[in-house]
């Protein structure tokens, strides 16, 4: 997710998977941010749920970025939209 404008905010969760159903998530990779939308940080995995949540933001965000690190239940992900507190 690159962000037009850096996003000011406190937490951002990255839900991935069908919403009503454990199908489609990223079961095997992290994420990470940029606040110059060049330079990514290691943020952490997604958990059991396919989900990360990244607190402790301490300046506006520029982009998101979603690294698998190996093959899911099949050969698509669902991506929710973020949800940006």
């Amino acid at each position: 997710y690159i962000f037009d404008e850096p996003v000011n905010c406190s937490k951002i969760t990255i839900q991935t998977g069908h919403p009503h159903r454990f199908f489609w998530g990223v079961a095997f990779g992290h994420a990470e941010i940029s606040y110059d939308g060049v330079n990514f940080e290691y943020v952490a995995e997604f958990d059991k749920y396919n989900k990360v949540i990244i607190n402790n933001i301490t300046k506006p965000v520029k982009a998101v970025k979603i690294i698998c690190h190996g093959p899911g239940e099949g050969r698509s992900i669902t991506l929710q939209p973020l949800k940006i507190e």
